[in-house]
């Protein structure tokens, strides 16, 4: 890849990792003081913990993501980033600059999305009979 286009999605991902670390200490913050909420209304308490539950939903999705981010700097710097890890092909510029995070080419990301959704138990409209949709018609 080139040199420029390598900087171009470095950059990006030291952007949102600097993102991430804000509401990460923001939300920390919120976290702390929603807890510290002696509300005495058990109405007011559900209230309390399910935006304390929020919020720490919401710092997993961030530490995951985060986890992503600091792995592509990583093979930045080991000269490996862009390179999909199953078939051992370039990731295409586009796509890791829309998911600079990306793992996989499309194809092999493609694979695995259908491969998954085989497994998912999921038999679409097609197996559901046709008689159960009679008193539609």
């Amino acid at each position: 890849m080139e040199k420029e286009k390598l900087e171009r999605i470095r950059n990006l991902l030291l952007e949102r990792q600097r993102e991430i670390l804000g509401k990460v200490g923001a939300s920390s913050e919120d976290l702390g003081q929603l807890q510290n909420d002696h509300t005495a209304d058990w109405i007011d308490r559900v209230t309390v913990d399910n935006a304390v539950n929020n919020l720490l939903n919401m710092e997993s999705e961030l530490a995951n993501e985060l986890m992503a981010i600091r792995r592509s700097l990583r093979k930045i710097k080991e000269g490996t980033y862009g390179i999909c890890e199953n078939c051992g092909k370039e990731i295409g510029y586009e796509r890791l600059e829309a998911l600079p995070t990306a793992l996989y080419c499309r194809n092999c990301q493609d694979e695995i999305e259908k491969s998954k959704g085989s497994n998912s138990g999921y038999r679409g409209f097609t197996s559901i009979p046709k008689e159960i949709f009679e008193w539609y018609e």
